[in-house]
């Protein structure tokens, strides 16, 4: 599964040719991509690829379609060539789902690469097919990190351990400053 902006700046380029990379490898994965953006480049990339069995395009799915997506999933996919700290990888947690991501903005504080999901370099085409046939190959790894990634995002991003770090921190420079 891969949702965000269908674009080549969070990745999905490099997310088509290595799934058509995979596939060669013997990996047979369906990619449902949920979100808009450039659908035509998306459709063409997808039909030069020879892909167009194992894409598709939901478009955009929020509320009971993304949660129906994210439980029926086997792992999400976040190509992104840019991020801070994406919401959809917390999401993914939330729903057991091992994360095949990349090391920019906050995903490396987010996962640890092999224990939580897997880290490649971004834009690294080779690495992400090479991510994708290892998850193929290797389910019930993937299945451990992915029940990882769900006590790591219950341990550090609960709501409440959030605003029990936030309400230290703003006490921290209250004394810092003098309470002021």
């Amino acid at each position: 599964l891969y949702l965000g902006r269908i674009e080549a700046a969070k990745g999905v380029d490099h997310l088509f040719a290595a799934l058509a990379q995979a596939r060669a490898a013997g990996a047979c994965w369906r990619l449902v991509c949920g979100g808009t953006g450039n659908m035509a480049w998306a459709r063409s990339e997808v039909a030069r690829l020879g892909l167009s069995d194992a894409v598709e395009l939901a478009g955009w799915v929020d509320g009971p379609a993304k949660a129906r997506l994210l439980a029926g999933c086997s792992l999400l996919v976040l190509p992104s060539l840019a991020e801070n700290m994406p919401l959809v990888l917390l999401e993914a947690q939330t729903y057991s789902k091992p994360v095949i991501a990349t090391r920019v903005g906050g995903i490396p504080d987010m996962l640890t690469d092999g224990q939580e999901g897997l880290l490649v370099d971004p834009a690294n085409t080779e690495a992400l097919a090479q991510a994708l046939v290892r998850a193929w190959q290797e389910p019930e790894p993937m299945a451990a990190m992915g029940r990882r990634g769900r006590a790591r995002a219950r341990q550090c991003y609960h709501p409440q351990q959030v605003a029990e770090k936030v309400a230290s921190l703003y006490a921290n420079v209250l004394k810092q400053n003098g309470g002021r």
